[in-house]
């Protein structure tokens, strides 16, 4: 860690306006009172004027540094203009209407039919989830076992299925991938296994921890219908304030978590699809609780490796000492013990959530609506006819 402070204090040396190398420098520790000249040299340049895309990384890496120093204020007012920087052309219009031609297109296939098709092979493990939500860290934890090979944010389901859907002459959307033909399923299947094992070949485990696949799970069981799912959630409030923090950018189709009340309108479709593959495949899908996985890392550390019919090993429990390459936004946390702070991490910021808070709407609990009044926000769940007048919109 020390080594590489130093490093993106070099590159700040050589060029005092590189943005992204505040940044990381910012990220690799927590930021102290002793930093308040860093501080001051990043809003130093920041007067100096500067292309948006270097301005948005400066104000990130504030919002950083006065969220370690308590100052929320500052931290969000820097958060929110470093946001308004990257805004792109995220239909949530479009989205929603993915959401729904998916459910339909999947609304009568079982894992019962599906036993028939695909690979049968149960050596794939699909970590799912809003980003932010704890998919690194379970990644991390199921990786430090022996018998395990972690891929990483893999883009093979999203490569394939477009190839798939190429080959077959279909437009490809999530939901037109019932439409392949059974040879393409095996075909594609083999091709994943064939990829995946390339690096490990002896792993009896492969996790692809890619998050947005949450909305292939179907197309997932369709080509691995002995795969199993392991679906990391977290607090919608903590999802979305995280997702706000991270310097997300167009290039990665993350535009949605720039903007607080699209942000929210995202994790209501999110929410939406994860119901309907659980009540359409619940014994493929283990919902995971941040929360609870914080709290008492064992037990759910426990449960996860029972899911995935592995016999148990202490390394799982020890993760943070894996020497494994993490490329996520996550890669300081799980290189540290577990820690709780994460938890209710809305809370100090509150009063700033409001777009937030109403576009999750009846998402959120009556006791998620208290505590944000008693946090600061004033705000009464919708009632029973405003919830679904908004669910048609």
């Amino acid at each position: 860690m020390n080594t590489a402070i130093r490093f993106f204090e070099k590159c700040i040396e050589i060029n005092p306006i590189n943005g992204a190398a505040y940044g990381e420098l910012v990220r690799s520790k927590k930021i102290t009172t002793g930093d308040y000249g860093l501080i001051k040299r990043m809003e130093a340049q920041l007067a100096k004027g500067m292309p948006a895309a270097s301005r948005s990384q400066f104000q990130f890496a504030l919002a950083k540094a006065y969220d370690d120093l308590k100052e929320y204020d500052k931290a969000f007012n820097n958060l929110h203009q470093g946001n308004l920087l990257l805004q792109g052309q995220f239909s949530l219009s479009k989205f929603k209407r993915d959401v729904s031609k998916t459910k339909k297109a999947y609304k009568s296939v079982s894992i019962a039919q599906l036993r028939d098709s695909g690979n049968p092979s149960d050596a794939p493990i699909f970590v799912v989830g809003m980003p932010r939500s704890g998919t690194t860290l379970i990644d991390q934890v199921l990786s430090s076992h022996s018998l395990v090979h972690s891929l990483g944010e893999s883009h093979e389901i999203e490569l394939g299925g477009h190839d798939a859907c190429k080959e077959a002459g279909l437009e490809y959307k999530p939901y037109t991938l019932p439409k392949i033909s059974p040879d393409l399923v095996i075909k594609y299947a083999q091709r994943y296994l064939d990829r995946a094992n390339a690096d490990a070949p002896a792993a009896r485990r492969i996790i692809d921890k890619m998050p947005a696949n949450f909305f292939k799970i179907g197309h997932i069981l369709t080509l691995f219908p002995n795969a199993k799912i392991i679906h990391s959630k977290r607090h919608p409030l903590d999802t979305g304030l995280s997702c706000y923090f991270q310097r997300f950018t167009a290039s990665i189709h993350l535009e949605w978590s720039n903007d607080m009340a699209m942000l929210g309108e995202y994790y209501r479709g999110y929410a939406d699809i994860m119901e309907f593959w659980k009540q359409r495949f619940p014994a493929q899908i283990l919902d995971v609780q941040y929360e609870d996985l914080v709290n008492d890392l064992e037990k759910n550390v426990h449960r996860i490796i029972a899911f995935v019919g592995l016999e148990w090993e202490d390394a799982c429990l020890n993760f943070h000492q894996s020497k494994r390459i993490v490329q996520t936004a996550s890669l300081w946390q799980v290189r540290q013990p577990l820690y709780t702070s994460s938890v209710c991490r809305w809370k100090p910021y509150a009063k700033h959530l409001g777009p937030l808070v109403d576009s999750l709407g009846d998402i959120l609990t009556e006791t998620d609506y208290q505590a944000l009044r008693e946090a600061g926000l004033n705000k009464k769940r919708p009632s029973g006819w405003i919830r679904r007048l908004l669910s048609k919109h």
